[in-house]
């Protein structure tokens, strides 16, 4: 009981991480807390154009081959509006957790794309994808900003947060890195 105890404090301690994961493709994790708020901010760069970039991104099916999410769909398209609907399942301390969002996407441009959750078990959660292409490649900024629902105990957003977030990131990376080498056929 008093390691249950030990390792739910140091979740509760330690809510800031920032890492460099990848050197070859400079991905950066970097989870601020500020009270209930959660800010995320990532970047990681590859050989990409920002044609294949965009696509990859916007391609929002394609991201459920990301352990942890169970399901995604397209629910509409209007314009440059696309909402999409999530399933998020974690097993955090033995207990499964499922979260559901449904998304609004809008396609700003082809280097931006904003997001905002229309509903779901977030009380909120917003942010954007930047694309800037520097020489042959392509450097992903995303930030976002999110608070879960109370009914969730802080150890347990903390423990998600630190174990899951970062390993989405890096599965990113790698599903894009495929995209290197079988690019869209409208980017070719």
């Amino acid at each position: 009981m008093k390691r249950l105890l030990l390792v739910i404090c140091l979740f509760i301690v330690f809510p800031t991480q920032s890492v460099e994961i990848d050197p070859s493709n400079q991905l950066e994790v970097n989870i601020t807390r500020v009270g209930p708020v959660f800010q995320i901010k990532m970047s990681y760069q590859i050989e990409l154009s920002l044609c294949n970039a965009f696509a990859f991104i916007t391609d929002y099916e394609n991201m459920k081959k990301i352990a942890g999410i169970k399901e995604i769909k397209v629910k509409s398209r209007k314009g440059n509006k696309v909402r999409v609907e999530r399933v998020m399942e974690e097993r955090v301390l033995g207990f499964p957790i499922a979260l559901y969002s449904e998304e609004e996407f809008t396609e700003v441009s082809s280097q931006r794309l904003s997001f905002e959750q229309i509903q779901g078990d977030a009380k909120y959660y917003k942010g954007t994808w930047n694309l800037t292409p520097i020489r042959n490649m392509t450097k992903f900024d995303y930030e976002s900003q999110f608070e879960l629902d109370s009914f969730i105990p802080n150890a347990v957003i903390n423990y998600f947060i630190k174990n899951s977030i970062q390993s989405r990131f890096e599965q990113m990376v790698q599903l894009a890195k495929y995209v290197e080498t079988h690019p869209y056929s409208a980017c070719q």
